[in-house]
């Protein structure tokens, strides 16, 4: 069992910091590239997003089928290829392809579904934060190296950079994962299991798309004060392990949801606001701070509450094809408002956040009551 968990970790590290190399860069660098405009550099943002979310149960049924260890050299490869892709092309329309074929190499929903299936239940709370920790320390060192990389090495350096972090994870999973069959059975009926968990769906769809807003907008306002941004949001979001873990002794994941939810909107709301005002940067680091601990608090959360579910590969997938959807679209949607209709993100945002907030707080407490009724 120790060695599911370390591998997944190191799984999740290396591609969560590869990603957010670019990220926290992308809506500058992306300019960088030939016939770029910030429709366009949203676009190869969101792009890679989209073609995630569409692989994800996809890879979730190959898993199934024939292996996963199949199922992540087929993924790893596809990402280290077009993070290669990325760095050779001088145009705006090869970024997209290549982030295309980035986003085809999908299998985060994988290692949590591998977790899921071998580590007792009793342990997979624990298990489930100690991903988190992986995840949130590539996030976090992602944050804290991209602004440093960007000024030495340029854009284009920061996918070799991806690339390696995706040929160690193939090394990784050559030695680390038996070749063999997954224990649970494909079963056809996946549309069923995904209306089943659509409440949690929605919320990590929704958590991913709204945080673009921020990471697209925040090169372009306070390039200058990136660093001291994401560091103070680094140790702000450090919180959310212990925070965790308190809910996770009472067992309290609708809580834990809720309240990672509050968090998560509030700062992001008042994140993009303070985009369109002249405010001090440490107004804006507080607000990223605030979001970054909600959205790193989420994840886990609802993947605890995905475990009781069943059918592990798909529906870990199924959350990670959320995600994934969410940022594409988040990143589209924000490269065209930033041209065209800037003025009125923050409140469009506002509303949005507000109509999310309200929906998912009402689908997940349903999804409680329903949970306690006697079968």
């Amino acid at each position: 069992m120790a060695h599911v968990v370390l591998i997944s970790m190191f799984l999740l590290f290396l591609r969560m910091f590869g990603l957010f190399l670019v990220i926290p860069v992308f809506s500058a660098g992306a300019l960088q590239y030939s016939g770029a405009t910030d429709v366009w550099a949203g676009l190869a943002m969101g792009s890679y997003g989209i073609t995630q979310a569409l692989m994800q149960l996809p890879m979730g049924w190959l898993a199934e089928r024939l292996s996963l260890r199949t199922a992540l050299l087929v993924g790893l490869s596809l990402f280290v290829i077009g993070s290669l892709w990325a760095y050779e092309t001088s145009t705006i329309y090869g970024l997209i392809g290549a982030r295309l074929v980035q986003g085809m190499g999908a299998i985060a929903g994988l290692v949590m579904g591998w977790l899921t299936t071998t580590v007792p239940e009793g342990w997979r709370a624990r298990a489930y934060m100690l991903q988190g920790m992986a995840v949130g320390a590539g996030i976090f060192g992602g944050l804290l190296a991209a602004p440093w990389l960007y000024r030495w090495l340029g854009f284009r350096p920061l996918f070799l950079l991806l690339a390696g972090a995706g040929f160690l994870s193939l090394i990784l999973v050559l030695i680390g994962i038996r070749h063999e069959r997954s224990a649970q059975p494909a079963s056809p009926d996946v549309q069923h299991s995904i209306w089943h968990v659509l409440p949690y769906l929605l919320m990590t769809g929704s958590s991913a798309f709204l945080l673009q807003f921020l990471f697209f907008g925040m090169p372009r306002v306070f390039a200058t004060a990136l660093r001291q941004i994401y560091g103070v949001a680094m140790v702000v979001a450090l919180l959310g392990y212990p925070l965790l873990t308190w809910f996770e002794r009472r067992r309290k994941y609708f809580v834990a949801t809720v309240f990672a939810w509050v968090l998560f909107t509030v700062g992001t709301g008042l994140g993009v606001h303070f985009l369109f005002s002249w405010v001090p940067w440490w107004w804006l680091a507080g607000c990223t701070a605030c979001s970054l601990l909600g959205y790193s608090m989420i994840q886990p959360a609802v993947a605890a509450l995905l475990a009781r579910k069943g059918r592990a590969l798909i529906h870990m997938s199924a959350n990670q094809m959320a995600m994934s959807a969410g940022a594409g679209a988040g990143g589209i949607v924000a490269g065209w408002l930033w041209q065209w209709h800037s003025s009125h993100v923050d409140g469009l945002v506002f509303g949005v956040l507000a109509g999310l907030f309200s929906l998912n707080l009402f689908w997940l407490w349903k999804d409680l009551l329903h949970s306690r009724q006697p079968h």
